[in-house]
């Protein structure tokens, strides 16, 4: 794992506010589910889906990198026979080496064994080959499909410029009974540059008959502000997790380091 790197990450982590989270205190363990709900089971199948599909795009192309199954991989779910003791194992883990990444990519030259599942080693194994990952993925699926979501944002912004527009052609042929403030604007607006939009005046208008259309301009133009493209958001329980993960195993790749130049020094 690259020096600079892990450097890059302290730095990082230093500007997390401590109201999001405090690195200081000890992480809350999680309590133990009771039934597995449709939506979490769903989540999950569209997720192992994600991760074979990224696994096999990368070990089927090649490129002198290998993706290697790495996070945990049981089926069991909440209210099946024994869930209550993998779930507390798990949480044991999440606090001795925090949260596993699904797949790490490996050198081809620096991964030596005939199994691209490394989930179920044991934590000496592990202490020797993760160290040697030259990237963590942590795979999440979506359920939207990309061109048909753009097609559909595309859309909606269109709809909404036109309903905008038409309100503001409604409003400028009654501009005389509105305040100054909105007069200007008015003048100056342009539905299709978003700046303008969003300067809308904060003056009420006291006209009862356009208080319904500026509330409807106004919901209007706060839908333009919504994200409307795909992203992906780190939950801020994880960063604690991730943030030990990280630590771990670079620590375990000094001390290997460490001792590796000791014994060259000192082989006896």
């Amino acid at each position: 794992m690259n020096e600079e790197y892990v450097q890059e990450i302290d730095e990082l982590i230093n500007m997390v506010p401590k109201d999001i989270v405090n690195f200081a205190l000890k992480r809350k363990r999680g309590n133990v589910p009771t039934q597995a709900f449709s939506e979490f089971l769903t989540n999950r199948e569209q997720g192992d889906w994600a991760e074979d599909l990224i696994f096999r795009a990368i070990n089927e192309i090649e490129n002198g990198i290998v993706a290697v199954r790495y996070g945990k991989s049981d089926q069991i779910v909440a209210g099946e026979p024994g869930f209550k003791e993998f779930y507390e194992k798990y949480q044991d883990e999440l606090d001795t080496i925090g949260k596993r990444p699904d797949l790490l990519i490996f050198r081809k030259n620096d991964f030596k064994f005939s199994t691209f599942d490394i989930s179920h080693f044991d934590d000496n194994e592990l202490k020797q080959v993760v160290p040697k990952a030259i990237a963590g993925l942590e795979i999440r699926s979506s359920s939207f499909l990309v061109h048909k979501y753009t097609e559909f944002s595309i859309k909606r912004r269109e709809d909404i410029v036109n309903q905008i527009d038409e309100i503001v052609n409604n409003l400028k042929t009654q501009s005389s009974v509105l305040p100054s403030s909105w007069r200007i604007w008015l003048s100056n607006v342009n539905p299709e540059n978003e700046a303008t939009l969003f300067s809308i005046p904060r003056a009420s208008v006291k006209l009862e008959s356009l208080k319904s259309t500026i509330q409807q301009l106004r919901a209007l133009i706060n839908s333009l502000k919504k994200r409307d493209f795909l992203s992906f958001t780190p939950k801020a329980e994880d960063i604690y997790v991730i943030y030990k993960w990280i630590k771990t195993f670079w620590c375990s790749s000094l001390l290997c380091a460490s001792i590796f130049r000791s014994s060259l020094r000192d082989p006896f």
